[in-house]
């Protein structure tokens, strides 16, 4: 496979036991890693009389993941978003603590001096406290 400008990796959601939802949650192109293109990190995999025969260039981008409690997967595209074309996808990725309490809220449900302290949590119990 040629490297390719175009080519790009997506963070997508597993969403109602469907592979992917409508759009990547998030996408990067390859190319934003210089390395790539260039094949700077490059491997031998296969040599014959000390002649290479197949060599896999590899690179690195960065993704800002929030937990959203859900699984999720990385594709790797080329083809650009005309005609994007599926190479390879990474195995499904979990959240350590899905469950743990996030974006907590602070509120006064009333003039005196009381105080509600919420965060968004999968508890059924509720993550609210005065």
């Amino acid at each position: 496979m040629r490297r390719r400008l175009t080519s790009w990796v997506g963070a997508w959601v597993i969403c109602m036991h469907v592979l992917f939802c409508e759009c990547a949650m998030q996408y990067r192109y390859v190319s934003a890693d210089p390395e790539y293109l260039s094949c700077g990190n490059s491997e031998c995999r296969e040599e014959i009389l000390g002649k290479c025969l197949v060599k896999t260039c590899s690179g690195s981008i960065t993704f800002r993941i929030i937990n959203i409690r859900t699984t999720m997967l990385f594709a790797f595209f080329t083809g650009g978003f005309d005609a994007p074309c599926l190479l390879k996808t990474s195995s499904a990725l979990n959240f350590s603590n899905p469950s743990s309490p996030l974006y907590a809220h602070l509120a006064s449900p009333d003039s005196t001096a009381t105080s509600v302290i919420c965060a968004t949590s999968r508890s059924s119990k509720g993550s609210c406290g005065m």
